[in-house]
């Protein structure tokens, strides 16, 4: 299991009150032990991986979009193009996370650093909104 903490907020993606419905949108939270701000990288070949939560529900571009601002949710495991992501290594402790079906990076709403905001894919700027350090859990 592992924790990822956002290199600009310092926040923890985080599934709001630890919930288990399918559809819940991601956040980024000030991080903690919880359970819900804990995830399982499940290896897919490639560097690609299904991010799954504790409750087994994955990681999901929600509906598939792949627009800039399509929020990050929790979804039943399909394995669709939209729940896999590539894990790439900026060689410095922290990664980026690219949703294969829209070549887009994982990021956080308004670049914002409050508890709450939801997590999006973005285009890849490069910048430590968009970075991830993967805490072992």
């Amino acid at each position: 299991m592992f924790q990822l903490i956002n290199r600009h907020s310092g926040k923890a993606v985080d599934v709001p009150g630890a919930s288990t419905s399918p559809g819940t949108e991601l956040i980024q939270y000030t991080p903690s032990e919880a359970a819900n701000q804990q995830f399982r990288f499940i290896p897919l070949g490639s560097g690609v991986h299904q991010i799954r939560t504790t409750d087994g529900l994955s990681w999901d571009v929600s509906g598939g979009g792949t627009a800039d601002g399509a929020r990050i949710v929790q979804w039943n495991s399909t394995y669709a193009d939209n729940q896999r992501w590539k894990v790439t290594d900026t060689g410095d402790g922290h990664v980026t996370l690219t949703c294969v079906r829209s070549g887009k990076v994982l990021g956080i709403t308004d670049r914002s650093t409050s508890d709450g905001a939801t997590l999006e894919q973005q285009t890849p700027d490069g910048s430590a909104q968009q970075q991830w350090r993967r805490v072992d859990r």
